[in-house]
């Protein structure tokens, strides 16, 4: 789910599904559960998605883009959000990672991507395509894992301001 927001607050929402998955040769569908194929599809879905709307919309800057997860549950109305995120420095923002979680390849969690506000910067384009390639190349790591290891640990990013 997307929001984007002008100086008016007006929003527009866009909503991508997955199609169903096919029945396995056991004749076992997929859930979407936690951790099942699913599920990996849908996540790695959502960068990919991410990163071909950033690009589609680059020559608008202006746009705040609000990417969440449909788990997540907001407290207030985005609205206080993006109207916070405004007057911030930052290019991105992400849900923050409670405690010290770990994620599949010993990656420290800080950045949890179920909930993201951005900017449609170079900088975060260039941030969202390295994360999208890798989730392409790297079917063992999780998009979080991912994510976090190019924030946290790939010197490429440094300047990225999150």
């Amino acid at each position: 789910m997307v929001a984007r927001d002008t100086s008016y607050l007006a929003y527009d929402l866009l909503i991508r599904t997955l199609p169903r998955q096919p029945v396995s040769r056991k004749g076992k569908r997929a859930t979407g559960l936690y951790g099942d194929a699913h599920w990996k599809t849908g996540t790695r879905e959502k960068v990919r998605w991410v990163n071909e709307v950033l690009a589609q919309y680059k020559r608008a800057p202006e746009i705040i883009w609000l990417i969440t997860d449909l788990d997540v549950m907001p407290l207030r109305p985005y609205s206080h959000l993006v109207t916070w995120f405004v007057r911030q420095p930052h290019e991105i923002v992400f849900m923050r990672e409670p405690g010290h979680s770990l994620g599949l390849g010993g990656v420290k969690w800080v950045a949890n991507t179920g909930f993201i506000l951005l900017r449609n910067t170079p900088r975060v384009r260039d941030f969202v395509g390295h994360w999208y390639f890798r989730v392409r190349v790297n079917r063992k790591l999780l998009e979080q894992d991912l994510a976090n290891w190019l924030l946290v640990k790939h010197v490429g990013h440094r300047e990225l301001n999150w």
